[in-house]
């Protein structure tokens, strides 16, 4: 092999192995650049308005008890009967009991709302048992709780079995908005039945 010969091919190894230490510097760079997090909130539709002359009725949505695969920060999702999958990077940016009691409490007010100038009336208390509490992403959400009414002196008054179901299609933003129209559905129903008698 001529000197030219072995000099181009020393030239091609050094070409080679630049190449590969680049390669492996920017993959290095990318593992250490942690994926970002994403946060999320349960809210009430923006197109729930009360109408301006109601009065929201005093509600207290507390305690709510949450099943405990879901009771932490992060999403979790269903994957089958029996998995489902927890998102380290998608989370709740507040306690998942929290924002149902919160979310239920502004929805049952609006919806058990009085005419306004009406005396106001000793809040109402409300328990919720959520059994399920179901993420199937790109799908569906659906919440399934038992509830109950109390009077003053903490006796019950009402009870009653609550289910309801939104489809969820796209990403984690829109699972977290279906949850938020599913707990709009049951502050409905539980009002109807407490307006019922």
């Amino acid at each position: 092999m001529t000197t030219s010969a072995n000099a181009a091919t020393r030239a091609r190894r050094r070409h080679l192995l630049l190449g590969a230490c680049a390669w492996a510097a920017t993959l290095c760079v990318a593992c250490s650049t942690p994926p970002k997090e994403h946060f999320y909130v349960l809210a009430l539709p923006s197109t729930d308005t009360a109408g301006e002359t109601a009065r929201p009725a005093p509600v207290v949505v507390s305690p709510v008890h949450i099943p405990p695969v879901v009771d932490r920060p992060q999403m979790v999702l269903s994957t089958s009967d029996n998995q489902v999958m927890v998102s380290e990077f998608h989370r709740w940016a507040e306690p998942l009991d929290a924002g149902i009691a919160r979310v239920l409490t502004r929805a049952m007010s609006r919806e058990l709302a009085s005419p306004a100038g009406a005396p106001g009336a000793a809040p109402l208390r409300v328990s919720v048992d959520v059994t399920r509490f179901e993420s199937l992403l790109g799908r569906s959400a659906t919440i399934e709780a038992s509830w109950s009414v109390r009077d003053a002196n903490g006796a019950r008054t009402k009870s009653g079995v609550v289910q309801a179901s939104e489809p969820a299609p796209g990403d984690h933003e829109a699972l977290a908005a279906a949850h938020s129209r599913a707990l709009q559905r049951m502050a409905v129903e539980i009002a109807r039945a407490l307006n019922a008698g």
